[in-house]
């Protein structure tokens, strides 16, 4: 039996509860989802089949009220994590999200996962570097073109990124 859903949205649900998790007061990474899913369609990738090839954001005004508001609950926390499946889908979207998470002026480091590299420019790398971020997660799948076309990436990005990080430092 096939069971279809309507995508609903994002914004409507509460804040996570990770009250649940064990020895929350410790931890030292504050998981933030900002988007479900990828409109993408990389052939070695579960995503689209699973949201259905469609990208549903939340709000930037509900993402950074979260941090504003539940990562202050846990002092130990160092680092936020984005682990969407896509975050920069709508790039306009994700560089108003860095001015306001930069302004709330918060200590915690910041980490990206699951970056296209052909979404990667300088300026978003500088965008990235302003609002404290340590580390981005990459996918390049693969160095050898024949193999990178085959996945069906678009663009090779490798020969641009060492330029581009470069030149932000």
């Amino acid at each position: 039996m096939v069971v279809e859903t309507r995508p609903f949205d994002l914004d409507s649900l509460p804040h996570p509860d990770i009250s649940v998790f064990i020895n929350r007061q410790n931890m030292t990474a504050y998981p933030l989802i900002t988007s479900l899913g990828c409109q993408f369609q990389c052939n070695f990738c579960v995503v689209s089949h699973v949201t259905n090839k469609q990208w549903r954001p939340r709000s930037v005004e509900r993402i950074v009220d979260e941090c504003a508001t539940r990562i202050g609950l846990y002092p130990n926390v160092r680092t936020v994590v984005i682990s969407d499946d896509n975050p920069l889908s709508d790039r306009r979207r994700f560089r108003d999200f860095l001015a306001r998470y930069a302004a709330l002026g918060r200590d915690q480091l910041l980490s990206v996962a699951n970056v296209r590299a052909d979404t990667l420019d300088t300026a978003m790398v500088a965008r990235l570097k302003a609002a404290n971020c340590q580390a981005i997660c990459l996918g390049v799948e693969s160095g050898d073109p024949f193999v990178f076309e085959r996945v069906h990436r678009g663009a090779d990005p490798a020969p641009f990124l060492p330029s581009i990080i470069g030149r932000v430092g």
